[in-house]
């Protein structure tokens, strides 16, 4: 979500503007407020040392850049066995292509030449999965453990599988507990 300043004249201009954070289509510094606003997507791009680079190339001077994404290196579930847990936190490193961009938000956006930096971690705990319900087939919401079982090692597959069926079980009874970690870096342009 970008906000631009008209560079001819000082007045805001409340259009707001979404667009691919590798190719936004301003010139240069004159976006007065950048905030990543489709959360958690540099873990997705295919570049997100060129993402960001190309928010602090549109964000004018002193303007805010805020973006927040997940750190994948943080993901822990509770299973009853703990070989399962580490499994399942390893398939979930190799489920996004980025899992630790959250993690070095702060130095990306440091070596881009950000000023203000200010970090707030945030962990998301996860206590609630009905894998009975149609609408949570996949895993809690926010949490696709399926997803995350099907892009892992295929030689993990099939232990994950059991895992996630343990983990169900688990769920059924109450007791589902998944954590991870949420990385917002608000710095000045």
């Amino acid at each position: 979500m970008a906000r631009h300043a008209d560079p001819t004249s000082d007045v805001v201009n409340e259009l707001l503007e979404q667009a691919d954070r590798d190719r936004v289509r301003v010139v240069h510094e004159v976006v007065v407020r950048v905030h990543e606003c489709d959360d958690r997507v540099l873990q997705w791009s295919a570049d997100p040392d060129a993402g960001l680079a190309e928010l602090r190339r549109v964000t004018a001077q002193d303007a805010w850049i805020a973006v927040t994404d997940t750190d994948w290196g943080t993901f822990t579930v509770q299973h009853p066995h703990a070989q399962a847990s580490a499994r399942l936190a390893a398939a979930a490193l190799r489920w996004v292509p980025h899992p630790r961009v959250a993690h070095d938000l702060p130095d990306a956006l440091a070596s881009l030449g950000v000023s203000e930096p200010q970090v707030r971690t945030d962990t998301v705990v996860i206590t609630a999965w009905d894998p009975d319900d149609p609408a949570q087939s996949a895993g809690p919401p926010g949490l696709p453990l399926r997803s995350i079982i099907a892009t892992a090692a295929r030689e993990d597959r099939s232990a994950l599988a059991e895992d996630l069926e343990v983990l169900a079980d688990v769920a059924r009874g109450g007791a589902f507990h998944a954590t991870l970690v949420l990385v917002t870096v608000v710095a000045r342009g």
